[in-house]
């Protein structure tokens, strides 16, 4: 019940000790005498902080407090995802930063991402780690909502999967954190959450094995990220 608060706690001592040296805090869940930070940061005043967000109320939160927003696991839906960012982007003019600055910034996390030259090869590779991790999901999420109100959002998400079962279709259709199949698909997905305000995605290619991966990274670096290199210089 108190996750939040030591959160936003944690959230202070780290922008602190960052910053000043020596650097003490006297909180509620901490209370730390005069310390130096060894090693400090390079950068200066200090590194860019971001939030992961699953629900509807961290994005506005992370604005609120000038941070970053990292969309995560994000099962709901493309409109789902859409409206964390919206929700984001209308707070941040406002932000009160709890760090030492306004750092303005979306990323989405893609949790299973595989790209391959057919559909089929990409499906054929991808399936069963697809659904693997989806599992894991979906039992860690059952579980939280049971004695913390606020996350009930958690039990729509693992209704919403459990009820399509294995379908790669689905997935594929309907969540931004999974993306398996061509250059052409995944260029589609990534303009689309450029077009909804996403700064950067983080694509997890994991698990398929070494091969796999490599031919995977090399297949998005040949025929994917040029192109939205070109699309960024002409707009």
């Amino acid at each position: 019940e108190s996750t939040r608060e030591q959160w936003a706690e944690s959230l202070e001592i780290i922008a602190r000790a960052w910053q000043d040296d020596p650097f003490e805090y006297d909180g509620r869940f901490w209370k730390i005498p005069p310390r130096s930070l060894v090693p400090m940061p390079l950068q200066k005043p200090h590194p860019p902080i971001s939030v992961i967000a699953t629900g509807k109320d961290t994005p506005v939160i992370a604005a609120k407090k000038g941070l970053g927003m990292i969309s995560w696991d994000n099962y709901l839906g493309w409109d789902y995802a859409e409206t964390q960012v919206s929700l984001y982007r209308e707070t941040i003019g406002s932000a009160e930063p709890v760090a030492a600055f306004v750092h303005d910034y979306v990323g989405f996390y893609v949790a299973t991402a595989f790209c391959a030259e057919t559909r089929e090869e990409a499906e054929d590779v991808a399936r069963q780690l697809t659904f693997d991790y989806v599992k894991a999901a979906v039992e860690l999420y059952r579980r939280m909502p049971e004695n913390l109100p606020g996350y009930k959002y958690m039990r729509e998400m693992t209704d919403e999967l459990e009820s399509h079962g294995e379908d790669m279709e689905y997935l594929k259709a309907h969540t931004p954190s999974v993306m398996v199949g061509t250059p052409e698909d995944f260029l589609g997905w990534l303009r689309r959450l450029e077009e909804f305000g996403v700064d950067e995605a983080v694509l997890r290619i994991d698990g398929f094995g070494h091969d796999h991966n490599m031919r995977s990274i090399r297949l998005l670096g040949e025929a994917v990220v040029p192109e939205l290199e070109r699309a960024t210089a002409s707009a």
